[in-house]
């Protein structure tokens, strides 16, 4: 049972679980509970929680609950600013006579800005903490929305989406990043699922409001309005938002005497290798090493496993005699105070976050959630052009309510990929011998290959055609259904496969997804014009296909590629902790 818990065992693969223990194994106790490993309704804790009062798996509901709240609040406010221009675009053309290929360069310097401010902001999170992180974008927030509001000129259109793209990208990873803080592992695809339904109630919702808003008061008002919540958000986050930053390597990890074994092995043979550390610390670990393996012969029943704290690598032993933090300590803005060497642990952290592209599975996360943000561009675009003119000549309000038929089919979408996949893993995972794989989610991705693709073509040619209003809006619906499957599966598969290093994933799914939103951001007006709506939709449908079927060979050979990944895994996840 230890090769699918512990990562130092020889056959651990990554992304492979066991969601019970097995009567008459090490982990199982004569009496039906686990002896060495914390459980819950029969099932694994993982990760294993500590005794500690401030672990945040050890959170009360209450606690976890206003943390939760705040994160999705974050990520969907984010959402609504970042497609608030596309909305009003008309009215500052007409006023500052900024063409409209300026906007789009806007909008395509705002995927960038997301990427990048991503990327950069991941080893902020690691030394700092998450909470500084969101602090910062709220505060580019602010600044982003008010620079929009006093927005006059193209250079002014373009350096407003930068900074409204860097508050959304201080959401785009670290808010999966603290989730996986604060939830067990079968707890984060929940969790996950209403982190999408927030940030598609952001991106559809946002153009709405914008419009309702431009109507009544002005466009202007739609840049003051989301500096103000954001101001709000930015001073109930200062104290109320707790940061999740929590060192499990300073705590026991509960381990039997085989696995003891294993990890010190494992140990050693890496400070052996690498020569980095003191000849006295190598002697710690072979004499640790000595006492495992006469646990391990000692242990004949399983009433009696033997666990001892290590104080080398466990100081804080269990957790148990912890005092709770105060209210200054749980929300002070940073975990550690600044120091000079600090700029060198920033930039190693950010180079070695570089071989997160090294990992199939991020690959793939990265073009699932790539081309929603895509297609987001495209029926955007067609909604402001082709429906505002004859034969349709919509008014502004009746634009805007084109995004109520996505939103709906993304609360659809939302409920396929949350609940009924979190079922259908766990009666996979029965079928399977109690056994996890990662890639169990990706069977959901075939219903997609169907329904998004049928989305694009009913609107595509709906509306090149003319046909009747239901044929789009039902083509809307089908196309928020695939928006919000894709982008679930994007992030619950990478984090399932790689839990440890959730933040580096979503980080690279959120550079390759952003990085593929700005190509074709600025390729769709182009190929619109060159193409036509029709034969640009189909276009659109195929990709689409291609990509949620290229799940097919990560069904069947996805456990593979994250066994050759293994020993990339685990180097990778060393170098963060040290």
């Amino acid at each position: 049972m230890e090769k699918y818990q512990d990562k130092y065992h020889p056959k651990f693969v990554p992304g492979t679980y066991s969601i019970r223990a097995v009567k008459n194994s090490k982990l199982w106790g004569g009496n039906g509970d686990s002896k060495v490993w914390k459980m819950r309704n029969g099932m694994i804790l993982l990760p294993q929680p500590s005794n500690s009062i401030n672990d945040p798996l050890n959170w009360g509901f209450l606690r976890k609950s206003v943390h939760f709240i705040q994160l999705v609040i974050l990520a969907g406010f984010t959402a609504a600013i970042s497609n608030n221009a596309s909305a009003v675009q008309t009215d500052i053309h007409d006023e500052f006579n900024i063409s409209y290929d300026s906007m789009n360069t806007g909008a395509g310097v705002l995927f960038v800005a997301i990427a990048l401010s991503c990327f950069l902001l991941g080893p902020i999170c690691r030394v700092y903490g998450r909470k500084i992180v969101y602090l910062i974008g709220l505060v580019f927030a602010v600044l982003g929305c008010i620079w929009f509001t006093e927005l006059r000129n193209q250079a002014d259109a373009i350096c407003s989406q930068i900074f409204i793209g860097i508050s959304q990208g201080s959401t785009s990873a670290q808010v999966q990043h603290s989730f996986s803080d604060m939830f067990f592992n079968h707890q984060l695809g929940a969790s996950i699922t209403i982190y999408v339904l927030s940030y598609c109630i952001g991106t559809y919702l946002g153009p709405l409001i914008t419009r309702y808003i431009t109507t009544s008061q002005g466009w202007h008002w739609v840049g003051w309005y989301g500096a103000i919540i954001a101001g709000i958000l930015l001073v109930v986050c200062i104290l109320f938002l707790e940061d999740t930053s929590f060192d499990r390597s300073r705590y026991d990890a509960l381990l039997d005497g085989e696995t003891q074994k294993n990890f010190y092995e494992t140990k050693l043979s890496r400070l052996n290798s690498r020569g980095q550390q003191k000849l006295q610390q190598i002697k710690e670990l072979q004499n640790m090493l000595r006492n495992s393996l006469n646990a391990t012969s000692t242990e004949e029943d399983n009433d009696s496993i033997n666990l001892r704290p290590y104080n080398l690598y466990y100081p804080n032993g269990q957790g148990d005699e912890e005092e709770p933090k105060s209210y200054y300590q749980r929300m002070k803005l940073l975990r550690k105070t600044p120091k000079i060497g600090d700029f060198s642990k920033l930039s190693s952290l950010l180079v070695h976050s570089l071989k997160v592209f090294s990992f199939p599975s991020v690959w793939l996360s990265g073009a699932f959630f790539g081309f929603q943000l895509s297609a987001l561009s495209f029926y955007l675009t067609t909604e402001d052009t082709n429906y505002a003119e004859p034969p349709f000549s919509y008014s502004d309000s009746e634009i805007a309510r084109m995004n109520i038929p996505p939103l709906i089919g993304s609360i659809i979408g939302c409920l396929y990929a949350g609940s009924t996949l979190d079922y259908f893993v766990l009666w996979l995972s029965r079928k399977n011998d109690d056994k996890r794989e990662a890639e169990f989610r990706l069977w959901f991705a075939l219903l997609n290959a169907i329904i998004s693709p049928a989305g694009l073509l009913m609107f595509g040619i709906g509306t090149a055609r003319n046909l009747d209003w239901r044929v789009a809006y039902v083509g809307l619906g089908f196309i928020g259904f695939g928006f919000s499957v894709g982008s679930d599966l994007a992030f619950t598969y990478v984090m399932e496969c790689y839990p440890e290093m959730i933040l580096e994933c979503m980080t690279g799914v959120a550079t390759i997804a952003n990085f593929l939103g700005c190509i074709f951001t600025f390729a769709c007006s182009p190929w619109l014009d060159a193409s036509g709506v029709e034969n640009t939709y189909i276009a659109l449908a195929v990709i689409n296909i291609v990509l949620m079927l290229a799940s097919l060979p990560f069904i069947k050979w996805g456990k593979h590629f994250r066994a050759r990944t293994r020993e990339g895994y685990l180097s990778f996840v060393e170098n963060i902790e040290n």
